[in-house]
């Protein structure tokens, strides 16, 4: 049965003007308004109204849920310095840009503007304190846990008072692969004990295992005791949001609902604080309100990160918000190029630029070569002060599925059904996804195998049917069914090159050498993923594969 589901409407430029969501028998409409910058103005999500007011450059002056409303001073580096009314904090930074103090916590950073300590601003016994530790890609790899014990009341004013000790009682391990945490290592130092939470991944919202970052991607959170092994799946919404966590009999342990810049507004169900990955699929630190990307820590009381960006002034004005104030209508990866989600579907998928961002960032998240950047992108909007980068780009989003007829021959359990099987799979995943999917099934049509390689947008192509040696795809049996890679010519080298057949991977040599090889039509160089068979493609084959973790 269906846990949860959403569905949405856009107005005539792309911009989402509602949400329906429905869950556990309840349908409720959320509704969203923006301003000409297209920042989020507006938004009534299940009982609560929001609306902001902002400055020019995207600070927030005014800020109203229901009836408490909050007004906010901004310095000129874009920093709030004082928030009035319903919050009522007076945030500080330190010199570089990296926030101090969020009116709950301090957070100290080191050289590197990375947070190392974030400790509450009110300290007695029992009172527990934070401690980060990164590796070389900036990504958090532990997370400490301590605790106050043993201060007396005296201290600090009494010299001669004991300040107590910080013990560790809880330290929390992350192993990652690229992106996205695989493993979390949890050592609970109070009650001796080891569990771990293993992460498993699929692809995410652009179609790919860590196109974007992750967000949308997390299949499930296997989590293992000394007791027990329990399995939880994770469902979401478009924007990569983990709205429930499911067990193996369909029941949902937690639940979350979201405001439209990542706070949790609702939580329910018996296991809502046992789970890491929430908003935008990226872990959430539920003592300190924080969201943990990649690059940078979000808060989304404030809608702004913690930190200035990476690379600084380097292209943009405002350093701190997040997602040009739309997170509704666009996705944050890593602090990089924005996807928009209203162009989910479409032949070309529309990017925003932010702060920091270049064409080679971009061309690396898509996994397309940057040298042939003139010939896959086109500029939607322009601004002068991105220095030369458009602020607003349109990029390839369609990918081709083509499976061959079966012949008479082919069983059911045949290895050449099961692949045909994979990529009738591989075509709905990608669809929801955002793709949009070409699929045609079951064809003899040469031609049509063809054209696909030139349609509009192509940013990917599948095939999955009988090869013929050295390295053609028979797409039917006749003299000419036998296509070789010289007979295509994509416009540019795809992303996405997947060959289910016999002879694929193959490279014509000698009397062949005229015919390429289907590699050849794929930016593998540029991380783009890659699939074929040097030989037969038997049960007991290995493809050859490259920049795919695993199939």
């Amino acid at each position: 049965s269906v846990v949860s589901s959403f569905d949405y409407s856009n107005d005539s430029i792309g911009q989402r003007t509602s949400r329906t969501d429905y869950y556990n028998g309840s349908t409720v409409i959320n509704t969203f308004g923006y301003n000409d910058r297209r920042e989020l103005t507006n938004a009534v999500m299940y009982s609560n109204e929001q609306s902001i007011v902002y400055d020019d450059i995207g600070n927030r002056q005014t800020s109203t849920v229901g009836s408490a409303s909050s007004v906010y001073t901004a310095n000129q580096l874009n920093q709030y310095t004082v928030i009035n009314g319903g919050m009522s904090i007076t945030p500080t930074h330190d010199f570089d840009g990296n926030l101090t103090w969020d009116g709950r916590w301090h957070h100290i950073w080191n050289g590197e503007n990375r947070p190392i300590k974030s400790v509450p601003g009110i300290v007695t016994n029992g009172t527990c304190m934070f401690e980060y530790g990164y590796n070389h890609h900036n990504l958090r790899v532990e997370k400490i846990k301590k605790q106050l014990s043993g201060r007396d009341l005296g201290y600090p004013m009494n010299p001669q008072a004991d300040p107590g000790s910080w013990d560790a009682i809880e330290t929390r391990k992350y192993v990652w692969d690229g992106f996205n945490i695989v493993a979390e290592i949890i050592i609970d130092h109070v009650n001796p004990a080891t569990n771990i939470n293993y992460y498993t991944w699929g692809l995410d919202l652009s179609g790919a295992l860590q196109g974007a970052g992750g967000v949308g991607g997390l299949l499930s959170d296997t989590k293992i005791s000394i007791n027990s092994t329990n399995i939880y799946f994770a469902v979401g919404d478009a924007n990569g949001n983990v709205t429930e966590y499911i067990d193996n009999t369909g029941a949902a342990k937690a639940h979350y609902e979201y405001s439209a810049f990542g706070e949790i507004t609702v939580q329910s169900n018996t296991m809502t604080d046992d789970f890491t990955h929430r908003f935008s699929t990226k872990p959430f630190d539920k003592k300190t309100d924080l969201v943990v990307y990649e690059q940078r820590y979000y808060k989304p009381p404030f809608a702004t990160w913690l930190s200035r960006d990476p690379v600084e002034e380097r292209g943009g004005n405002n350093l701190y918000v997040i997602g040009n104030n739309n997170v509704i209508n666009k996705l944050d990866v890593l602090g990089m190029w924005s996807a928009t989600a209203y162009s989910k579907g479409k032949s070309r998928r529309i990017y925003e630029w932010e702060s920091g961002d270049t064409l080679e960032s971009l061309a690396k998240d898509l996994r397309l070569d940057y040298g042939e950047v003139s010939k896959w992108m086109e500029s939607v909007g322009f601004n002068k002060s991105n220095n030369g980068v458009p602020c607003k780009v349109s990029v390839p989003n369609v990918i081709a599925v083509f499976t061959s007829k079966p012949s008479w021959y082919d069983t059911y359990i045949s290895i050449v059904s099961h692949y045909r099987r994979k990529a009738e799979s591989l075509a709905a995943n990608y669809k929801y996804n955002g793709y949009k999917v070409i699929f045609t099934k079951h064809s003899t049509s040469v031609a049509s195998f063809k054209s696909l390689w030139k349609t509009s947008g192509i940013y990917g192509y599948v095939y999955a049917g009988h090869g013929a040696r050295p390295l053609g795809l028979r797409i039917n049996s006749s003299f000419n069914g036998a296509i070789f890679p010289s007979e295509v010519s994509p416009p540019y080298k795809l992303a996405i090159g997947r060959f289910y057949a016999c002879y694929s991977d193959n490279k014509g040599i000698e009397e062949y050498s005229s015919l390429g090889a289907w590699k050849d039509h794929i930016a593998v160089d540029s991380g783009a993923e890659y699939l074929g068979f040097l030989g037969p493609a038997f049960w007991w084959s290995d493809p050859n594969t490259e920049n795919i973790e695993s199939e």
